[in-house]
C-alpha cells in the first residue's frame, strides 16, 4: 500500500495520486466529511489544502486511476497539518495518505447519489386478473422470455420492442431500476436483461421476493436463492439486492437474516443490501423498530462486520389517503431531515424505494392532474434533500412505478404508473422462448412521466 506523509505543499500530494496512477489532474471533491458530504465536483489538486483545513477528522476522496475508481482515505486526527516556515507556520505531527480499494462496500451504490430509481413490473394488459395467466405465473418480466417489453426486439425476430429500459435511461433520466419478482435462473433466463440494462448505464436492485422470505422457505429454497445471487452478481448492472417487501412483521426478522448470510457466502462483489419497509406517515413503528429487529437477527447470526459493510436502510414512504389528492409532505421532510438523522440508525445510508400517487383515487381530484401535482411535491422534496450536504446519509428515491397494474382491481396500486394503458387497449403480440403469446402493449404517457423526467435530468 503506498503512503504519502501530507505537508503544507500539494506539490508532493499531487506526486503521490500520479505515482497511484491517477490520469487526470483532478480529483473529486470529499464524499465524506465529518460536517456533511460535498457533492461531486472535481476540485484542482493544488486546492486539496483548503478542504484538508476545514475539517477535522477525515476526508474520503475518489480518484480515477489506471486501476479503475480508488478510494483515498486522510485521517486528520493526528494533529494539524505540517507547517513550513515559507507559509509562516511551525512544524507538527506529519500525517499518512493510504490508498484502499473503497471505504465500504457500500462506495459504488453511494457514488450514485442521487439514487433516481423506479420501480419496474411491466405486467401485460390481459394479466388482469388472479390467479396470473400462466405464462405471467411469476410475475418476473426481467428475462429473455419478455424481451420485447424492455428492448427493441423480441424473440423471434419479427416483433418490434417497446424498449422500455432505453426509455427509462434516456427519457426518464433514470439511473437505477428497483423490482419485486425474479424467478429462479433455472426457468427464466435474465442475464440479457440485466447486459442490456447496463448497456443504457441503468444499475440494477434485484429482488428476493416475499415468497422467499419467511421461516420456511428460506431454508426450503436456499438453493433457488443461492442461483438468483450467482446469477445477479454475475452481472455489473446490479449493484445490490432487495430482501422482501414491507414484511414489517417481527418474525420475518431472521429469515431477512438468513437471506442475507446467503448472499454474503454466494456474492463476490460484496453487493449492497437492504430491507425496504413500510411507512405510511413517517412516524409508524415500523422504522426504525422492525429495521432495528433485522439488525439484532443480523448481529445475532455473527454478521455485524457484513451488516456494517454492506446494509443500507429502505423505507417505502407515501402520504395519508386523506384528503385525495395530498396537501400535506410534511411528513415526507420530516422523515429524511428528523426521523431518519435523530434514529438509532443515523449513521446508515438512506433510500426511500417506493413514492407515488395514483390517477383514479376514490375521491378527491381523480386522474392525471392529481397524480402529477403528488409527484411533482413528492419528488422535489427528495432531491432538494438527495442533493443536500446537509443530508449526506440520503441517497435519493425509487418511483412506484413504471406502468399502471391491471391485476390489482379495487385497489389504488393499479394506477400508480408513470404509463397507462390506453382504451380501447393496443397491443402487438410476442413469443417466449417457448412459443407462448404475450402481449406487448402500447401506452399511453402520463404528465407525471415527464414531470419526473425533468426533476431527474436537474435534480
Amino acid at each position: 500500500m503506498s503512503v504519502f506523509r501530507e505537508s503544507a505543499s500539494s506539490v508532493q500530494l499531487c506526486n503521490f495520486l500520479q505515482a497511484a496512477g491517477v490520469t487526470t489532474q483532478h480529483i473529486t471533491a470529499p464524499l465524506i466529511t465529518p460536517t456533511g458530504e460535498i457533492p461531486d465536483a472535481e476540485i484542482p489538486l493544488n486546492a486539496i489544502n483548503t478542504y484538508i483545513d476545514t475539517v477535522s477528522a477525515e476526508i474520503v476522496f475518489k480518484t480515477r486511476t489506471t486501476q479503475g475508481i480508488v478510494f483515498a482515505r486522510l485521517p486528520l486526527n493526528m494533529g494539524p497539518p505540517l507547517r513550513t516556515p515559507t507559509m509562516g507556520g511551525s512544524g507538527s505531527t506529519s500525517q499518512t495518505l493510504s490508498f484502499v480499494t473503497q471505504p465500504t462496500q457500500l462506495a459504488p451504490f453511494i457514488s450514485m447519489r442521487p439514487v433516481k430509481g423506479v420501480n419496474y413490473q411491466p405486467s401485460p394488459s390481459d394479466y388482469n386478473t388472479l390467479p396470473a395467466p400462466f405464462v405471467y405465473g411469476d410475475t418476473d418480466f426481467w428475462n429473455q422470455d419478455f424481451s420485447a417489453l424492455w428492448s427493441m426486439v423480441g424473440n423471434q425476430g419479427g416483433e418490434v420492442g417497446r424498449n422500455d429500459v432505453n426509455i427509462m435511461s434516456s427519457t426518464l433520466n433514470a439511473t437505477l431500476i428497483k423490482g419485486f419478482n425474479y424467478a429462479d435462473p433455472n426457468n427464466r433466463n435474465h442475464k440479457p436483461f440485466l447486459a442490456y440494462c447496463q448497456q443504457h448505464n441503468l444499475k440494477v436492485l434485484v429482488p428476493l421476493s416475499n415468497f422467499f422470505i419467511n421461516p420456511t422457505n428460506v431454508v426450503q429454497f436456499a438453493d433457488v436463492i443461492i442461483r438468483i445471487i450467482k446469477e445477479a452478481s454475475s452481472e455489473p448492472a446490479v449493484v445490490g439486492f432487495t430482501i422482501g417487501n414491507e414484511l414489517n412483521d417481527t418474525d420475518n426478522a431472521a429469515a431477512i437474516a438468513q437471506a442475507f448470510k446467503l448472499i454474503t457466502e454466494n456474492d463476490t462483489r460484496g453487493l449492497v443490501c437492504c430491507s425496504p419497509l413500510q411507512n405510511f406517515d413517517g412516524t409508524g413503528s415500523t422504522y426504525p423498530q422492525m429495521a432495528t429487529d433485522i439488525k439484532t437477527a443480523i448481529t445475532a447470526i455473527g454478521l455485524t462486520t457484513e451488516y456494517n459493510n454492506r446494509w443500507f436502510q429502505a423505507v417505502n414512504l407515501y402520504p395519508l389517503p386523506s384528503p385525495n389528492p395530498p396537501t400535506d409532505y410534511t411528513y415526507l421532510t420530516k422523515f429524511i431531515t428528523e426521523t431518519h438523522p435523530t434514529s438509532a440508525f443515523s449513521d446508515e445510508y438512506l433510500l426511500i424505494t417506493e413514492y407515488g400517487w395514483y390517477t383514479n383515487p376514490p375521491g378527491g381530484v381523480p386522474g392525471q392532474t392529481g397524480q402529477d401535482t403528488s409527484v411533482q411535491e413528492q419528488a422535489k422534496i427528495i432531491y432538494n434533500n438527495a442533493t443536500n450536504t446537509s443530508y449526506p446519509k440520503f441517497l435519493g428515491g425509487c418511483y412506484f412505478e413504471w406502468s399502471d397494474e391491471l391485476y390489482k382491481p379495487g385497489s389504488s396500486e393499479k394506477s400508480f404508473g408513470l404509463q397507462a394503458f390506453p382504451s380501447p387497449l393496443d397491443f402487438t403480440i410476442g413469443k417466449t422462448t417457448n412459443n407462448l403469446d404475450y402481449r406487448i402493449d402500447v401506452y399511453d404517457t402520463n404528465p407525471s412521466f415527464t414531470t419526473l423526467a425533468s426533476i431527474f435530468k436537474n435534480p
